[in-house]
């Protein structure tokens, strides 16, 4: 089966190129069903300066995530939305498709392959 998906970044610093994989948005075309899962960033900011403000900015986003998920019918264009014309140091990117057998093997797959894969847990899911 085909999922869309979409990947979501952190840019701690706008001047600078460093980016980090945070979370990935899965949502089933057919159905409407959608399932995320982000990482606890804390770890990857550990020294940075803006620390607690990303991290509010990214549990915000998340919120807002779940919030839209709601409307199914509505939720791939609010993404597609975002990812187009949201650019602040969260950042999703555009819409793509995975082939798998089933929506949670699509996100664990995303999730270990684009953004990480040593074991930490998920801050949040949808």
């Amino acid at each position: 089966m085909a999922f869309d998906y979409w990947a979501v970044r952190l840019l701690p610093d706008v001047f600078a190129i460093t980016t980090f994989g945070v979370g990935v948005i899965v949502a089933d075309p057919r159905t409407g069903e959608a399932k995320s899962t982000f990482r606890d960033v804390r770890p990857l900011l550990h020294a940075h300066q803006n620390r607690d403000a990303l991290v509010g900015q990214l549990s915000a986003f998340i919120e807002e995530v779940q919030q839209e998920s709601k409307d199914r019918p509505r939720f791939p264009k609010y993404l597609d939305g975002v990812a187009e014309n949201r650019m602040n140091e969260v950042r999703v990117e555009a819409r793509k498709t995975i082939a798998a057998e089933s929506i949670e093997s699509a996100l664990s797959l995303l999730y270990s392959t684009l953004v990480c894969s040593d074991g930490l847990t998920a801050e949040a899911g949808l």
